[in-house]
Order: structure tokens, then C-alpha cells, then sequence
């Protein structure tokens, strides 16, 4: 994710923060059955479909864009068909250095 061009600072560091609660979580109570609860699903996309949501946000269009002077939002909304794969999202993004840059992706209902 810090890789990714496209994600601000401030987002892959509120994913760190979650993941270091969750290592310091597991060494306390370690579970050694089962998928371990909380990483069962993807936590960007908030789904078990990971993979296949990702490929369904690439080829739709956005429901609503509202861009103000340095942040935007953007709304993915589907059909009831259409949520099988995933759940609706809002995308929230800041201009810096004229990129912008992910700052924040919420399932909406």
C-alpha cells in the first residue's frame, strides 16, 4: 500500500495503526484455530472479496464526485446484484503537490 502512488501518508498510517493494535492483540490472546477474526476480510475494501471488488470499483463509474478546492469525494454505489462482491464506498481525497491522494475509503450504506 505505501507503494501505491495513489494513497496518502495519513491513510497507510491509520492501516498501520490498526495492524499494530492487532500484533500486540494476537501476542496477548494467540489463536491457533482458524482463520483469526478481524483478518478475514479486506480492510480497504471492507469485504471477503478482495480481489474481485477491486476489479469491480476499476470498471465502474462513480455515482457522485463532489471536488472542492483541495479534497474530493467520491461515491461508488451499486445494485442490490451488484453487492454480492462488496459494499457501497465513499472515497475521500486530498490535492497534494497537484496529485491526488486517497485519504480515506468507508462502506456506505
Amino acid at each position: 500500500m505505501q507503494s501505491c502512488p495513489s494513497v496518502s501518508p495519513v491513510y497507510v498510517q491509520a492501516h498501520r495503526h490498526f495492524f499494530r493494535q492487532f500484533q500486540d492483540s494476537l501476542r496477548a490472546h494467540p489463536q491457533t484455530d482458524g482463520t483469526v477474526i478481524g483478518l478475514d476480510y479486506d480492510r480497504v475494501l471492507f469485504t471477503q472479496a478482495g480481489e474481485t471488488q477491486t476489479q469491480f470499483v476499476l470498471r465502474s463509474q462513480p455515482t457522485r464526485v463532489t471536488v472542492g478546492a483541495d479534497t474530493a469525494q467520491v461515491l461508488y454505489q451499486w445494485k442490490e446484484a451488484e453487492m454480492s462482491d462488496g459494499r457501497n464506498l465513499a472515497f475521500s481525497l486530498a490535492r497534494q503537490q497537484d496529485h491526488w491522494l486517497i485519504t480515506a475509503i468507508r462502506p456506505v450504506e
